[in-house]
Parts: structure tokens; sequence; C-alpha cells
């Protein structure tokens, strides 16, 4: 809930998480929070190969009430469901992360599960790469569901790079909307649809090296991850 908590100001770092669930456990993720985490911060971690069970293995999961945390510089891939989750929550910051090869279920590649009506800022996504490889045209990349369908999130995107490997067209949004659509509700005015230049991208089992020639680097602020020494090659 947004009941005060005794947990915050945490520093959650360098972690290299891997292998979550194994196809045995359900609910589960790489990094899994909840209630109010004021001045929490998430920076520097590789999470992959995060499958449950059935569903909800998601990387990254800010679970009921999570607020006032900052996610950056992290790598998400190869996950059951979204590489990102939230289910409801304010103020939260996810800012120079790569959410890559996630899941081929419903919710997409970043998903905000909104339980109550509250006209609060759910979060800020900025600078960020999502980097598809499901074939499938109509693809959620950011999925929403919220009590009022016709209600818009009210969350702030922008210098995002989004890409789908086999050029299928993305949805975003409540309203199934394409990017262009999507662009017109004032979200991610200043992002682009193009490819990331990751190094070897297609060994697909990188650390996610990014050339010094993408243009998310280029044009949309797009801070390149440093390799975490515990890091092993290998999907």
């Amino acid at each position: 809930s947004y009941d005060e908590s005794s947990c915050y100001n945490h520093r959650i770092s360098f972690n290299y998480i891997h292998h979550i669930g194994q196809y045995i456990l359900s609910d589960l993720a790489g990094i899994y929070t909840c209630g109010l985490l004021n001045g929490t911060l998430i920076i520097n971690n590789v999470l992959h190969d995060i499958y449950g069970y059935f569903l909800y293995d998601w990387g990254l999961y800010l679970a009921d009430g999570t607020s006032q945390l900052m996610i950056t510089n992290t790598i998400v891939y190869n996950t059951g469901s979204a590489a990102l989750t939230m289910i409801y929550g304010f103020n939260n910051t996810f800012q120079n992360n790569i959410l890559a090869r996630s899941s081929n279920q419903s919710d997409g590649a970043l998903s905000l599960y909104r339980r109550e009506s509250p006209n609060h800022l759910s979060f800020t996504f900025r600078h960020n790469i999502i980097y598809d490889i499901v074939n499938e045209s109509g693809r959620w990349i950011f999925q929403v569901q919220a009590p009022d369908p016709f209600s818009s999130p009210f969350v702030i995107m922008d210098y995002n790079c989004y890409f789908n490997t086999y050029g299928n067209m993305m949805i975003f949004g409540l309203g199934r909307l394409v990017f262009s659509e999507w662009q017109e509700t004032n979200h991610d005015m200043n992002s682009f649809i193009t490819d990331p230049l990751f190094i070897h991208a297609e060994s697909q089992c990188n650390f996610f090296n990014i050339s010094i020639d993408s243009p998310a680097v280029k044009n949309l602020g797009f801070i390149p991850i440093k390799q975490l020494f515990q890091w092993k090659s290998g999907c």
C-alpha cells in the first residue's frame, strides 16, 4: 500500500541475476518490490532468463504500491512476461535501461496494471531501449490495464528507442495505438523506432554492448552501460 514504510534509501547495484523460476515457480521476478521506497535506487544490474511455470515471470516487478523508486543502467533480457511491469504506485523513474527479448505473451515488453484511479504520475520512462524480437504484427510494446478503459495512463515517456527485428507494427497504451497515434497523445514525442545497433546482436547472447554510432546514443541521450565483470557470455 502507500502506508509509511521502514524500507527506504536502499541501493541495489552490480548484481548479476539469472535463471530465475526455471519453469517451476510462478508470480516472480529477478527483482521484486512493494510499497513506498523513498530514495531507493536500482542501478547497474543484469537480469536474464526469467521463466515461470505459467505466467507472471517478469524481469523487474514493481508490485503493489511501489513508489519513489529509480531504476537505471540495468539490462533485462529473456523473460517470460514483460521485462518490466508495474502494478500500481507513483513517481517511479526508469532511465537508461535496456529491455530486450521479452515475452511473446500479451503484456509485451513494458506493462502497467493500474488498479486504481488517482490522478498521480505512475512513472517516468526516458532514454531507454526496448529491443523486441517477436515476429507478431500488432505486438504490445507498452501494455496498459486500468479500471477505466477510457482513461489515459499518467506517465511521462520520451527519448526512447524502440525496435522490432522483423519490422512489425508495435502497439502502445490503452487504445492499442500505433506509434504515430501514440505520439499524438503527447507521449514519446522525441522517441524513435530504429535499430539501436547492438554489437553482434545477431548472436542473441551478448551483453548488449552498443555501437558508438547508435542513434540511441547520438540522438536520444542513451549512455552505454558498462559490462559487469560477473556477466558470463552465452544464453
